[in-house]
């Protein structure tokens, strides 16, 4: 099944590429995904490629020169993500308020963003438990 997130995926990006992962519930939405790379990719100039993660899962990974390509990001204003504009389609709304948590893991550069915070840490992609909360 194709994931509703795949217009953001980057194919020439092998999921294990990335240091820095989003994990996002089943429930969210591409507006929501797209608000919460956003964010992240504002927050920290220096982050790069992120993989996308479900339940645990990567899905694939957004690719920042690409991401950056595909919404407008001009001006400092984020007016949307271009996929599909011409199709009629209208996305839902964007939440107006989260916060992202960030952790890393103390053994090597993995980091994770995560936007609920009531679940228990994540653990490291490269096996090396759960990791901290972290700034």
């Amino acid at each position: 099944m194709k994931s509703p997130f795949s217009p953001l995926f980057d194919s020439r990006l092998a999921t294990s590429h990335a240091v820095t992962s989003l994990d996002i519930e089943e429930a969210a939405d591409l507006s929501q995904v797209t608000t919460f790379l956003l964010a992240i990719f504002q927050a920290d100039p220096h982050t790069g490629d992120i993989a996308l993660c479900v339940g645990g899962e990567r899905l694939g990974v957004v690719g920042r020169a690409r991401f950056e390509a595909i919404t407008d990001t001009s001006h400092g204003a984020h007016r949307g993500v271009e996929i599909g504009a011409g199709d009629g389609a209208t996305l839902p709304g964007a939440p107006t308020c989260f916060t992202l948590i960030r952790s890393t893991c103390g053994s090597c550069p993995q980091i994770v963003f995560r936007v609920a915070g009531d679940e228990p840490p994540p653990v490291c992609p490269e096996g090396h438990g759960p990791m901290a909360d972290g700034t």
